[in-house]
């Protein structure tokens, strides 16, 4: 049985404290975890350590879970500063706002999407995404503008392998291999390959970090199914919206209660 992303966090903070047990590790959300290094100062911010790609690779193989959370722990432990950002590992994340609640006081770089999403910028660590600050974009020499244009490009290319799956006519589960399928719902020219046909405008729906719903409205009644079902997801493990965006063209609305 696969344990939801709860657990894994906390699977994840005892491989950091077996690494190191010196380290002051916060649980932030249900998906995330800040670290603090020993020597680190009392105001000091900490490292987000987002877990979202370790996650995914611990669902594909669920028996390589202590080799996964090692291998990490292991990494995280042994650095004590992060990592020199590169602009070829800037990459969109689509979260809930709250996820700027990670890093209190850090200068994040952000735009809001719909509703309480936003795209932040991130940085793909492999195993893992930290949020980008405008700091670490200042260190680097790269402009808020330049970061933005590199993480769209990055993010374009790294998402995959895409899996698509057909509720039923006109209604698609999507998820992908690098934990960045939300992000394909900016990427319309690319749904017609993934065998995604939108006759009218689409009602999406960040289901959970790497699940994308998206269904064709032409069908008022495919429409009426697909809410109900969205709404039945509320409170499970692992969803954290059940918000039903319409997108068109690049332009987002909220889908109506009565639609």
């Amino acid at each position: 049985m696969i344990m939801p992303m709860s657990e894994f966090q906390l699977e994840m903070r005892a491989a950091l404290l077996k690494a190191d047990p010196t380290l002051r590790i916060e649980l932030v959300g249900e998906d995330s975890l800040k670290i603090h290094q020993a020597k680190a100062a009392k105001d000091d911010e900490g490292m987000s350590l987002f877990l979202d790609n370790a996650y995914g690779r611990y669902r594909n193989a669920p028996g390589d879970l202590d080799k996964i959370v090692g291998q990490l722990a292991r990494v995280m432990a042994s650095s004590g500063e992060k990592a020199a950002l590169e602009r070829d590992k800037l990459v969109v994340l689509i979260r809930p706002v709250e996820y700027l609640q990670a890093m209190p006081g850090a200068e994040l770089v952000y735009k809001p999407l719909v509703g309480d999403f936003i795209e932040v910028v991130a940085v793909d660590e492999s195993e893992s995404f930290r949020l980008a600050t405008k700091d670490d974009l200042a260190k680097a020499g790269i402009e808020t503008a330049e970061a933005w244009a590199a993480a769209r490009k990055n993010t374009g290319e790294k998402i995959g392998p895409i899996e698509v799956q057909s509720m039923e006519p006109g209604v698609w589960f999507v998820t992908d291999g690098a934990s960045l399928a939300l992000n394909l719902v900016s990427m319309p020219e690319r749904w017609a390959a993934q065998g995604i046909e939108i006759k009218d405008e689409a009602a999406v729906v960040f289901l959970q970090r790497n699940v994308l719903l998206i269904a064709d409205t032409a069908d008022p009644a495919r429409l009426s199914r697909f809410v109900k079902f969205v709404k039945a997801n509320e409170g499970e493990p692992e969803v954290f919206s059940t918000s039903v965006f319409l997108y068109r063209h690049g332009n987002w609305s909220v889908l109506e209660p009565s639609k």
